[in-house]
């Protein structure tokens, strides 16, 4: 019985596009790729070059219409890793993949990726606000409402963050650390929003 080969449509032929379908190559995908112009960078990479975005996806989904969506996120995901091993840190792709995860329901893998960023990147409000959306999905309130609170703090809304913390707060009673940790942050605010009131 032979074996089928999974096909995955690009839609744009641009560097992106280009990487993609390189990445799509090396572990043995077809290419279908959508671009307007007939140099499209991609072009050297792909199996079939299309105008048309419907016949990309049509041909791509390989008239699988149950698991069309499935296959297409798994497809990415196997893309989005190949990237990553190239460019282990590369944030663009990184924040791609989390939220491909997190349409996947994969939420620890997606946080995992969100909270390596944010080593990095620990004062970039975007992340806070994916990670409180990922915590959200996964059902874990105390950790969206804190995420919550980092984005507003970092956008300069005292009032708001002090808000999420007092939410937190207020799941937490049987945990002391988290308790005492989001006590913390609470007294570190007030004291700011005083300050900054003249008190």
């Amino acid at each position: 019985m032979k074996a089928e080969v999974s096909t995955v449509g690009i839609i744009g032929g641009g560097q992106l596009g280009m990487f993609l379908a390189q990445a799509c190559q090396k572990i043995g995908l077809i290419t279908h790729i959508y671009s307007d112009t007939d140099d499209a960078p991609a072009k050297k990479y792909a199996n079939k070059l299309s105008k048309d975005r419907k016949v990309v996806f049509i041909q791509s989904a390989l008239g699988k219409k149950d698991n069309i969506e499935k296959n297409m996120k798994l497809q990415h995901k196997r893309a989005f890793s190949s990237f990553l091993e190239i460019s282990p840190k590369n944030y663009p792709l990184t924040i791609t993949k989390s939220k491909l995860l997190l349409e996947m329901k994969r939420f620890f893998e997606s946080e995992e990726l969100i909270r390596d960023q944010l080593i990095r990147r620990n004062e970039d409000p975007e992340l806070w606000l994916l990670l409180s959306e990922i915590q959200r999905n996964s059902k874990n309130i105390v950790g969206y409402h804190q995420s919550r609170a980092e984005y507003f703090l970092l956008l300069g809304q005292n009032e708001q963050a002090l808000g999420q913390l007092e939410f937190a707060l207020n799941l937490t009673k049987n945990n002391f650390q988290v308790s005492e940790r989001i006590m913390n942050q609470i007294i570190s605010i007030k004291k700011a929003i005083g300050e900054s009131r003249g008190f």
